[in-house]
């Protein structure tokens, strides 16, 4: 065990002290938003006297441009300017072990003198190798810095003291939640030290050990869900689980196993990442990356959306003159560039992409011609932007186009961009195929769509609230991507009126044309109930602008088959934080309450989804765009 005394503590600058947004291509810096807690844990580390330095990857940005965005944060008034690497001037990154060896040398100590802050599981396991102590958390540093052990646990809160003031008590621990479920989220997966552990003992939380101390330097905590062993039941036999976990070497990875699925602690250089553990036979969302964000404990920013809801849906004449325009000409267009069927730029001699996996390197290639999308659709009118964020020791990035309205209240409209083919067998994620024409080019192209619409419909009147158009990346890791952007939304202090998610709308083969609303979090009813609202006013504008579509299903927490979406999509990264959130999506998640088989896309997953029913796309994002509209202007 290391017992020298720790001279210098050096943090990851985006994730892990705030959250960084740039702009054209290449990205250029150009907001830096620091998380509430960042200030105070850098000044109480400079009152023990410790010298604090950024270790952080910058991309083409010098370290002068990076500081001229990051500096009206104040956060570099507690930074030591002889401790800040940038990759761009060193000349190499955190994937190499020779940056943490310059760090040290520049804070003229050895390396087991050094503490890593940082939330990339794969840059702390390359510190880990030169002798550094690491902290997945900046609201755990104290904790290391006394020579604690850090834990995963559960936290299971008594039924009949749920509204207690324990989230408080918590808060004001070195408690960092990764997750929070159960009635009135009383069940929480949390990152803490032993110390604070046994204090919780005391306190009579049942507290449950997952895995050993120590186990969070350097992995990161998965939910995998097991679809099959869910539908089949208790004390049956089928399922993926087994199969997945047989090898001694998974099962290692094992944590702990209940009704919601297995937790995994997932080595940050694990060959191919999460993408070794995928269930063969799951639905959408059956992985969620548990991530560390104290922001969870906090409440939202109100918006002006309240009891009262939306006024009733009427969608004016020239709205629906001008939704008219996503048909299934449009949302074609922009599914066969994103799948691969036609060049990306779409031109006759552009390249093609193969995949929009993260591991491929046609991944960015997407993001910077969604960047070039959002900007012509918006003929002006949007101000387009990446937000980055990191996983696996990569770089990845939201794209996100705003409309401004006459108030920041926000309403989203939203897709996921990445897509898998992993139920393909021997699926290398780095080199093979992953059209995802359903999943979800579909919800690609309806963004898409929608943002064109809404600009041309804000030249006739700027809208009452702030719309913005964001396609979150890393969805099919675990909602990553989603999460990042909710917590700097949070953080932001944003107030988010409606969120609107389109995942999957794109595949239809049986009469009728069934398709799925999700608004379920059980984790609190008053979330669930702001969300049903939302599920209220897209039912209402469908007659109106998508005759051809059925009134879709609605999934609740207390329906029949409760919401077999919630956690499981883009959506839910809103909720956790408070905001209100609907999902629309194609019949895919589970059996309707009638009874009747969903109609499931057998390419889901594969390199097999290529075709989607433009028709029916069309009409479900027309209805989208039509809510979302009202949403922002009533």
């Amino acid at each position: 065990m290391n017992t020298q005394p720790i001279r210098a503590v050096f943090f990851d600058l985006g994730d892990t002290l705030g959250e960084a947004s740039s702009e054209g291509d290449p990205p250029r810096l150009v907001r830096f938003d620091a998380f509430p807690y960042a200030p105070e844990v850098l000044a109480q580390l400079q009152a023990r006297g410790l010298r604090c330095g950024i270790i952080s990857n910058t991309g083409d940005a010098r370290g002068a441009e990076v500081e001229a965005v990051v500096a009206p944060t104040g956060l570099l008034d507690r930074i030591d300017p002889a401790l800040r690497l940038y990759s761009a001037d060193e000349g190499v990154t955190k994937a190499s072990p020779e940056i943490f060896d310059r760090a040290a040398a520049c804070a003229g100590v050895s390396g087991a003198e050094c503490v890593f802050v940082g939330e990339d599981s794969l840059e702390r396991h390359v510190a880990l190798t030169t002798g550094w102590r690491v902290c997945p958390h900046p609201q755990l540093v104290f904790e290391v810095l006394d020579g604690e052990a850090l834990q995963f646990v559960r936290l299971t809160v008594p039924p009949a003291l749920a509204h207690s003031a324990w989230r408080e008590t918590l808060r004001l621990r070195a408690v960092v939640p990764l997750h929070a479920s159960g009635p009135n989220g009383t069940i929480v997966v949390a990152l803490t030290s032993q110390r604070v552990m046994l204090e919780l003992v005391t306190m009579q939380f049942a507290v449950e050990l997952l895995g050993t101390p120590g186990l969070p330097q350097a992995t990161d905590l998965f939910l995998l869900r097991d679809d099959i062993g869910r539908q089949t039941g208790f004390l049956k036999t089928q399922g993926d689980a087994a199969q997945v976990f047989a090898r001694p070497a998974a099962r290692a990875l094992m944590l702990s196993a209940n009704a919601q699925g297995v937790l995994a602690a997932v080595p940050a250089d694990l060959q191919d990442g999460i993408d070794a553990l995928h269930f063969d036979h799951a639905r959408h969302g059956h992985t969620l990356k548990l991530m560390p964000d104290p922001l969870l404990w906090a409440e939202p920013a109100e918006a002006s959306y309240g009891a009262t809801g939306f006024a009733p849906p009427a969608v004016p004449g020239p709205v629906k003159e001008e939704l008219n325009r996503i048909d299934a000409d449009a949302i074609t267009a922009s599914v066969e560039r994103y799948a691969g069927q036609r060049a990306l730029d779409g031109s006759n001699a552009g390249a093609r992409i193969r995949s929009r996996h993260i591991l491929s390197p046609d991944n960015a290639r997407a993001v910077r011609q969604l960047v070039a999308d959002l900007t012509a659709a918006g003929a002006g009118a949007l101000q387009v932007h990446r937000h980055a964020f990191s996983h696996a020791g990569r770089t990845l990035h939201n794209v996100e186009a705003e409309l401004r309205g006459a108030s920041s209240e926000l309403v989203l409209v939203t897709a996921h961009l990445d897509s898998s083919a992993a139920f393909e067998a021997g699926f290398d994620p780095r080199r093979d195929p992953a059209p995802g024409a359903d999943d979800d080019a579909s919800g690609v192209a309806a963004v898409l769509a929608v943002a064109e619409c809404f600009s041309r419909l804000a030249a006739a009147g700027t809208p009452k609230r702030t719309v913005r158009f964001v396609l979150f990346n890393a969805e099919e890791q675990g909602l990553i991507g989603s999460r990042a952007y909710a917590r700097r939304c949070k953080a932001r202090g944003e107030a988010i009126a409606a969120v609107w998610q389109m995942d999957m709308i794109g595949f239809n083969d049986d009469e009728p044309r069934k398709w799925e609303l999700h608004v379920g979090h059980e984790a609190s009813a008053a979330v669930e109930e702001r969300s049903a609202l939302l599920a209220d006013l897209l039912i209402g504008v469908v007659p109106q602008v998508a005759s051809e579509l059925p009134a879709p299903a609605v999934f609740r927490s207390d329906g029949p088959v409760g919401d077999p979406a919630a956690e499981r999509s883009d959506h839910a990264a809103f909720h956790a934080h408070g905001f209100a959130a609907c999902l629309a999506s194609e019949d895919f998640f589970v059996d309707s309450p009638a009874g009747a088989p969903a109609d499931a896309n057998p390419h889901y997953h594969g390199p097999g989804d290529l075709v989607i029913d433009a028709a029916y796309a069309s009409d479900i994002a027309r209805a989208v765009s039509a809510a979302a509209w009202l949403s922002a202007t009533t």
